[in-house]
């Protein structure tokens, strides 16, 4: 592209440009290109088309439109994200991912909430909790609260809760969650015990990503009605489900807390991150996350967007089968795991890919309790990974299809797989990549299908302990692991009961000293999110990447 063209860029509408790209005209460097040409003659404002009013729901408020230059200012009243892929599901208590946790916190309430200021739980549903025993917790419950049905909260809805996930017929991809749970014990409508099969350390970590429901509604309606159309107390309420397009949440103006300064919430289904980034210099979009680095700053210099970086919970994994679950591979010989690890410069991978990332030799985030910071990365080393496969008979190295999730957190997640896959075919693993859909990849993560290699990520349910990390990803019940190590088990499973701070943290210094020895998976990063986010908005993530659309107020 010339430079005459370039500086007459500002002259087009950016609509033509966009689409060019979805047509094929142009790729997406020539298109991000584009923007930034857009943006450095600080012509994006004045092309931005005046964004379409979302559908009205039952009858609801439209979208403001969002001011261009010269523009009188607008009320804005609505405000709208965009996720890559389509929900599943609208059942809190059938899924796994983080975009419907997301989702959830609008339209849901837990019985804790995290404090933004200290990172420690606090009240919400539950007014408070104490244990009793070390396997028996008592709950004060919030009184006044409503469903948006109007349907009563009460202590009734957090027993049919618990017992709901924690069914063995509900078959509830939480379950592992909330194992530690035995029996609920009403002792009015507005207190309530839990009775624990074992102490169970991280109790109030799990009740802050806990949704509770009606059981009046589920009852009435039945679990396939409940799906599509969820019922909760939380500060915005279903409205509108276009499948493959968009969802649409309206305020709820009986809401007991504090009520959101939007209107509306509308959820887009954009599955392209360059359109994403499009559609908020178009002013059709607020925010999203999971922006490419190579496009922070055409946002910047746009006036009409900023970036935000937050480090957050989540861990990368490229995971091997190690145990040979699927079937024989190369992975189940240790030499190997470590190989693969020695083979790919991580630290340089971070530095061109990503805006940072700490190194987690042993599977855990700086951010997990328990973290131990003096277990070493593995060095950069194609010789001694070399050496390793020679060892284990394979001078030659091997094939491996490595599959990976389709909704990945990670920016520039494709490109950082390519990376990989480059380095490890130096030494000799020639890796295939192919990304499997999210729905299917959870399915065949839970029956351990995945294959030999796979890379996924895990966000702990937003609960800061290595419990929340570990027992979900590395512990057999868990569901997303094909590693087993008795010494690891044992550590984990003590560290799973135990009430003593202290002690835990010794025994998962000592589980981390046996994952990184013995190399479950390839040894990534946890994330430092990017989040792109309009001008017209006030918002910030928050490092237990819940993110809460409720709290945005406009600009």
């Amino acid at each position: 592209m010339s430079e005459h063209d370039a500086e007459s860029l500002h002259l087009e509408n950016l609509d033509r440009w966009h689409h060019m790209y979805k047509k094929g005209l142009l790729n997406r460097r020539e298109f991000i290109g584009v923007l930034a040409s857009l943006a450095a003659a600080g012509a994006l404002a004045a092309c931005a088309p005046t964004p379409p009013t979302p559908a009205p729901s039952q009858p609801g408020p439209t979208q403001a439109a969002v001011p261009t230059a010269g523009a009188a200012k607008v009320v804005k009243d609505s405000i709208s994200t965009a996720f890559e892929q389509d929900f599943p599901t609208l059942d809190p208590h059938m899924h796994s991912s983080r975009q419907l946790i997301n989702f959830f916190y609008q339209t849901h309430d837990n019985l804790a909430a995290r404090d933004l200021n200290n990172l420690k739980m606090g009240p919400h549903l539950a007014t408070s909790w104490k244990a009793i025993e070390p396997t028996i917790w008592e709950l004060e419950l919030r009184q006044g609260v409503k469903y948006h049905n109007g349907d009563p909260f009460d202590a009734e809805c957090v027993k049919y809760s618990f017992e709901r996930i924690t069914s063995p017929d509900q078959k509830s991809p939480q379950a592992a969650n909330l194992a530690p749970f035995k029996a609920a014990e009403i002792l009015g409508p507005y207190k309530i015990r839990i009775h624990t099969k074992d102490p169970w350390p991280i109790f109030a970590e799990r009740m802050q990503n806990f949704q509770i429901l009606s059981p009046a509604y589920m009852k009435a309606k039945g679990d396939q009605f409940a799906s599509l159309n969820p019922m909760g107390t939380g500060p915005f309420k279903f409205s509108e489900w276009k499948r493959d397009q968009q969802i649409v949440l309206e305020r709820n103006d009986n809401y007991w807390g504090p009520k959101p300064a939007f209107k509306q919430l509308v959820i887009r289904f954009i599955p392209d991150k360059a359109t994403q980034i499009a559609e908020i210099l178009a002013g059709r979009l607020d925010l999203t996350r999971a922006v490419p680095i190579d496009q922070i700053d055409t946002i910047n210099k746009s006036g009409l967007a900023q970036t935000f970086t937050q480090k957050v919970l989540r861990v990368f994994l490229m995971n091997f089968d190690a145990d040979g679950a699927t079937s024989p591979n190369p992975f189940q010989d240790k030499r190997v795991r470590q190989a693969a690890n020695y083979a790919v410069n991580i630290d340089n991978i971070i530095k061109t890919l990503q805006v940072g990332g700490d190194r987690t030799p042993a599977n855990l985030s700086p951010l997990h309790f328990g973290f131990d910071p003096s277990i070493p990365n593995y060095e950069y080393s194609p010789e001694k990974a070399k050496a390793l496969l020679k060892e284990a008979g394979l001078p030659d190295g091997f094939s491996v299809e490595m599959k990976s999730a389709s909704e990945q957190l990670m920016p520039n997640v494709r490109l950082v797989e390519q990376a990989i896959q480059s380095e490890l075919a130096k030494v000799g693993i020639k890796m295939s990549i192919n990304v499997v859909n999210q729905a299917p990849f959870n399915d065949m993560a839970s029956k351990r299908q995945l294959g030999p290699m796979w890379h996924g990520s895990w966000g702990s349910y937003s609960a800061f302990d290595a419990d929340a990390h570990y027992y979900n990803t590395l512990h057999p019940d868990g569901s997303r692991t094909a590693w087993t190590n008795r010494e690891f088990i044992d550590l984990v499973g003590k560290a799973h009961v135990s009430l003593d701070p202290d002690q835990r943290l010794k025994w998962y210094s000592q589980a981390q000293k046996i994952v990184h020895e013995e190399c479950p998976g390839l040894f990534l990063w946890s994330l430092h999110g990017v989040w792109a986010v309009s001008k017209t908005v006030q918002w910030k993530p928050d490092p237990d990447e819940i993110e809460r659309y409720f709290n945005a107020k406009p600009a």
